[in-house]
């Protein structure tokens, strides 16, 4: 392991929530919580594309929504894992009130009869899996929801992906 890795490690795992709000890179954020998973994404020829990430900022707990892209990177790796396609792309963009960032991967899809409960508590696709906790992505809507934004997800160009909304840092 690098030692920026590890850092990053001990960073994800402590407790962000009593961290003030700051205004930080929306690109840091994800290029951070990319680095946690680069090793593994290179062992198993899993692509990340981070060129649609605009120079955007946010007014975040920054350990929080690294814990928060963590679980989604997760989820994206495992899903895709045995894909002959395998890819993580992440776009932002921004309105007059938000900033968005979307996460993307090569699946093709969530059924709908677990769309309709991902994001509550216990909810998991993983059934053979020890790791599977069913908490990461009602982790993340919680999380959202504190920094007055929210995550949901949808089928995009064909493939699975999580939108994440957040208000724009007041100037």
């Amino acid at each position: 392991f690098e030692a920026s890795v590890v850092r990053s490690l001990e960073e994800f795992s402590r407790d962000g929530s009593k961290d003030p709000l700051q205004v930080i890179s929306l690109k840091t954020l994800c290029l951070d919580s990319i680095d946690i998973f680069k090793e593994r994404c290179n062992k198993l020829d899993i692509k990340i594309k981070t060129d649609q990430l605009k120079p955007l900022s946010i007014n975040c707990k920054a350990v929080q929504i690294v814990q928060t892209l963590f679980h989604l990177i997760s989820n994206s790796i495992f899903e895709i894992v045995n894909s002959k396609d395998r890819w993580i792309e992440f776009e932002s963009d921004e309105n007059n009130n938000s900033v968005f960032l979307r996460l993307i991967d090569s699946g093709v899809g969530i059924p709908q009869e677990i769309v309709k409960n991902m994001f509550e508590p216990f909810v998991s696709q993983k059934t053979d899996s020890l790791e599977a906790t069913g908490l990461g992505l009602s982790i993340a809507k919680i999380i959202l929801k504190e920094h007055k934004g929210d995550i949901s997800y949808e089928l995009y160009k064909g493939h699975t992906s999580f939108l994440l909304k957040f208000p724009k840092p007041k100037d």
